[in-house]
């Protein structure tokens, strides 16, 4: 009896150490090397006395027990480096009246247990909402005033945004400036009133523009931090609060051959920046020259019957303009002539002073104007624009015959209306006349008969290059000389009636003597 009490209190002393061996080593979480541990070997005949009470055991080698050891020991658990991390975003701005809103959308994963606070980087924004997983977020402010998102729960979650902020108009630009919070994939949508172009801020990937809706919309690669995106005004709001006033020289070049209309056009801008000037040309003129320091390009538009000069300069500008240009119509219309109206379609008002030119052989034969004021023509010499001054060689002369001032121009006036000012004109070309002063001296000789003669020639309309002279018949000529004295050639040809006729060059204008 006394050896069976001593082996049980022998088995339970094993009980106790292992008990409490193998809790210790399990919550510890070091390996068997780590602590000591004491064995405790008893006979494999009271090992059922033991485990009568353990009825789901199992018998493992020394082996396999150190291993399920080595499994049961764990590193303990580290703290995440990042408690929430922001995934993808995508932004959507849309520009309307001096106000943007800006809706966003941000992919969170938290990866720690409790309540974790994520910082907002905002600035330049007003929150109007924010939702979190569909629900009323909870946000909260920093010391330094930055917004503070609470979240909880490990795991994936959504914030939805709404931000405000203003956009800067200037007289040529609009800008937006604002920062939201920025992850690695983020994207970023832009959608504006009118017909609008990014001048700088950040690289456009496309580029639409819905002219059903006179909208643009833009896809865009933002950057982190802030963001300023400058762009050109609504093409509508230019044309409704655009004020441009145009001073013009107008000069028309009437030819036999062609008539040509030379104009200079000053365009100040008093309000809202202008990228691009509308003129409308006069039928049958073809514009042959445009020049103006800001020019891009330009181009003529038909629409119908209308035609329209587009000139385009390389960027908006609310400074004076001047535009330089030149249009050609042939053959000219001497008879049942008008003034060819260029008009300036973007100007509220015009003042205007025109001016006619006319080729020296030809005359006027009637001139009337309404609505103009007759000036002296010396002032179109020095307001001559610069594509008159250079003339092709061989051009003919021209002079002035008329200049007026109009202090209303064309500009805003209705077409069929009687308000608008207008020349008409009759032109013909003069027959060719040569006015002669004849003197003739004749000597008798015992054996000839000498005739000197001399002519003193004054052509009208045209240039006068060669003279003939009829000669009485059994006469012969000797010489021809100009008034200096010095010979001329000539030669002797036959005329109908057979009558002797001598030619000699000679070189007089309309206004000159021979």
């Amino acid at each position: 009896m006394r050896r069976r009490m001593v082996r049980l209190m022998t088995l339970t002393l094993v009980l106790a150490s292992i008990s409490f061996a193998i809790p210790a080593g399990a919550t510890s979480g070091q390996s068997l090397a780590d602590e000591p541990i004491r064995e405790i070997f008893v006979p494999f005949d009271d090992l059922p006395i033991l485990l009568e009470n353990q009825p789901r055991r199992v018998m493992l080698s020394r082996q396999e027990y150190e291993t399920l050891l080595r499994k049961a020991a764990r590193e303990p658990d580290r703290a995440a480096p990042q408690a929430v991390v922001p995934g993808v975003a995508n932004y959507v701005v849309t520009v309307g009246n001096g106000r943007a809103t800006i809706t966003g959308t941000v992919a969170l994963e938290v990866l720690t247990d409790g309540l974790q606070a994520l910082e907002l980087a905002m600035a330049g924004v007003g929150l109007r909402a924010a939702t979190l997983d569909g629900r009323g977020a909870a946000i909260g402010k920093s010391a330094r005033g930055t917004p503070i998102l609470f979240v909880e729960g490990v795991g994936q979650h959504k914030l939805e945004l709404e931000l405000g902020t203003p956009v800067e108009t200037t007289a040529a630009l609009q800008t937006l400036s604002f920062t939201v919070p920025a992850t690695a994939a983020m994207r970023l949508s832009l959608d504006v009133a009118g017909d609008v172009q990014i001048r700088s801020g950040a690289p456009v990937v496309t580029r639409v523009y819905d002219e059903a809706a006179d909208r643009t919309h833009f896809e865009l690669l933002p950057k982190s931090g802030q963001l300023t995106l400058v762009m050109t005004l609504n093409n509508r709001l230019l044309q409704s609060r655009r004020m441009v006033v145009a001073r013009s020289v107008i000069m028309d070049e009437v030819t036999q051959s062609y008539e040509r209309i030379h104009a200079t056009f000053s365009m100040a801008v008093l309000h809202r920046p202008v990228e691009r000037f509308m003129f409308s040309l006069p039928d049958g003129f073809e514009v042959t020259d445009v020049k103006t320091p800001l020019l891009s390009h330009w181009a003529v538009n038909t629409e119908g019957p209308a035609r329209t000069l587009a000139v385009q300069l390389r960027e908006q500008t609310s400074q004076t303009v001047v535009i330089s240009l030149a249009a050609v119509r042939t053959p000219a219309r001497l008879q049942s002539w008008a003034l060819p109206e260029l008009v300036p379609l973007d100007a509220v008002s015009e003042v205007a002073v025109v001016g006619v030119l006319l080729e020296e052989g030809l005359q006027v034969q009637t001139l009337e104007s309404e609505r103009l004021i007759p000036i002296d023509t010396l002032v179109l010499t020095s307001a001559f624009p610069p594509t008159l001054l250079q003339a092709e060689p061989g051009a003919p002369g021209v002079r002035p015959v008329a200049a007026f001032y109009a202090p209303t121009g064309w500009a805003g006036l209705d077409a069929a209306g009687p308000r608008r000012p207008s020349v008409r004109a009759s032109f013909k070309k003069p027959a060719g006349r040569l006015l002669v002063t004849t003197n003739l001296l004749l000597l008798l000789g015992e054996r000839d008969l000498q005739l000197r003669g001399g002519f003193a020639m004054k052509p009208e309309a045209e240039e006068l290059f060669a003279v003939e002279i009829a000669v009485p018949r059994n006469w012969h000529v000797l010489n021809v000389s100009d008034a200096a004295g010095a010979a001329l050639p000539f030669e002797i040809t036959g005329s109908a009636s057979n009558q002797p006729v001598a030619t000699a060059p000679a070189t007089a204008g309309p206004d000159d003597d021979a």
